[in-house]
């Protein structure tokens, strides 16, 4: 397995969550 593409995977992942968590706190303003 390509530990490069394993480490883009993860930033991915957390740039998802970092997303999802951006949101649920707008949505808990609203």
């Amino acid at each position: 397995m390509n530990l490069e593409k394993c480490l883009q995977r993860l930033d991915k992942l957390e740039a998802a969550n970092q997303i999802r968590n951006l949101m649920s706190q707008y949505i808990a303003f609203m």
